[in-house]
């Protein structure tokens, strides 16, 4: 959720006396990060919405050709994905089955947003969002998936496919409805996270009006209020509201973005399910992204506004690891974890200005505050008994770690389980597969799959 949109949003509904404007630094063409940070090639054309790990590589959306990069570590270099119509992506999400969403609006069209699968390389389009209201902050601006494949989608829209909606819809693989009633939203929905039992949380912008909840969840078909936020922002009023929000194993909800918890103003919070906890932010009181590693940890991306230079990425253990800021400019907008590093989209200037430069960058984070990365050299070998082995190295960070490794013969689809050797790094595979073409893939648990493709030795 785009930061200077939101402050547009408020503008739009009569807020904009209470809303300090913040000067745009001057746009770059190479951004410096500072010591800790690695920028990821060169700077991407356009703002950086949302950063997604989809099949063990970074991608990227935002303002750029059809809204979608991804991060080639080999040639050190984004590659541009898609064709077709210009597309502003301002949400990723990754489905059971492994397909990415993304959600956003067209860039021909104010009043148009849409929700899209990537297939084949391409954007398949899955139904057309419209918006009757005035196009300052039309589309969809967050989507989330559940564990059965439905799709949510929420913004500022009030048709889906023709159908009235309100700034929220699903869709269940072959037609698109609106979500049980009678919650209405009081601005525009601006996070949507998915619990452990498909239960939906629903963000949204504040208004000034402490009647109107801006955090809910919608279980087994009834909506039920989280109650404990206002919308009074002590110095900042009104609060903007939730912009980011995620839903660990435990379940417990973690919120960012600009709240009061009671008379707590708060760049982060939780719920646990009957109250809310404002987080120690590193001096941080408004927020614009939020992830959550494998572990359940969080990772938020904030400042202290309106002062624009002070903005940074926060591991929020118990007490919050500050991890500094990738840049000088006013803001985080995509964050994710993957293989023990951070990854953040940032802009050194206003994102709505195509002019201003983009980057991406990584952390890597400390061995004590990650969960293990990929397992290194992995190789087929051939034991004293002739039997074939698949061995590797322990991943960077783990210091203990349980292994899952599979097989299949080239033109298999289907993985096979290997058979991993008590407290060693070797798995043995079957007899049979000697001297045929195998792919092998390992991984620590809580990781990402390290993938080999080899004739068996």
């Amino acid at each position: 959720m785009k930061f200077t949109r939101a402050i547009a949003l408020l503008a739009s509904v009569g807020l904009a006396a209470a809303v300090v404007t913040v000067a745009a630094p001057a746009a770059h063409a190479q951004l410096k990060v500072p010591q800790g940070w690695t920028n990821l090639g060169d700077p991407l054309p356009g703002a950086v919405h949302d950063v997604v790990n989809y099949r063990g590589t970074i991608y990227a959306a935002g303002t750029f050709g059809s809204g979608l990069a991804r991060w080639d570590a080999d040639k050190g270099a984004w590659t541009m994905l898609g064709d077709g119509p210009a597309r502003e992506i301002h949400a990723l999400a990754v489905g059971p089955d492994g397909t990415l969403y993304g959600a956003g609006e067209m860039a021909a069209d104010a009043k148009s947003g849409f929700v899209a699968a990537w297939q084949d390389s391409s954007w398949k389009d899955l139904g057309q969002i419209r918006t009757s209201v005035s196009p300052s902050m039309p589309g969809v601006w967050q989507i989330a998936v559940d564990s059965k494949g439905r799709l949510y989608v929420g913004g500022m829209f009030d048709r889906v496919e023709g159908m009235p909606v309100n700034n929220l819809a699903q869709y269940d693989g072959k037609k698109w409805s609106a979500t049980p009633g009678p919650i209405q939203f009081p601005a525009a929905v601006t996070a949507l996270a998915v619990g452990p039992k498909d239960e939906l949380y629903v963000g949204a912008l504040a208004v000034l009006d402490p009647k109107l909840t801006y955090a809910s969840v919608l279980k087994q078909g009834a909506w039920s209020t989280l109650d404990g936020l206002t919308w009074d922002c002590k110095g900042l009023n009104p609060c903007m509201g939730i912009l980011s929000m995620a839903v660990d194993p435990q379940g417990t909800v973690h919120a960012a973005g600009e709240l009061a918890v009671g008379s707590t103003l708060a760049a982060y919070a939780t719920w646990n399910g009957s109250s809310w906890t404002a987080g120690a932010t590193q001096s941080m009181n408004r927020a614009s992204a939020l992830t959550l590693d494998q572990a359940g940890t969080a990772y938020v991306a904030g400042g202290q506004y309106p002062d624009p230079d002070k903005w940074m990425v926060a591991r929020m253990s118990n007490p919050p690891v500050a991890l500094g800021a990738p840049t000088g400019g006013i803001g985080v907008w995509g964050l994710t974890v993957r293989d023990g590093s951070v990854y953040a989209g940032f802009s050194q200037g206003n994102p709505d200005d195509p002019t201003t430069s983009t980057q991406m960058a990584s952390f890597a984070l400390p061995a004590k505050n990650v969960v293990p990365s990929l397992p290194r050299n992995v190789r087929i070998v051939t034991a004293a008994d002739g039997r074939p082995m698949v061995a590797w190295k322990a991943p960077a960070f783990a210091t203990s770690a349980t292994y899952q490794v599979q097989f299949r013969l080239e033109g298999e689809k289907e993985w096979r389980p290997a058979t991993v050797i008590d407290g060693q790094r070797l798995a043995k595979l079957p007899r049979g597969v000697a001297g045929e073409r195998i792919e092998v893939r390992v991984r620590a648990s809580g990781g990402a799959w390290a993938i080999i493709a080899k004739p068996a030795a």
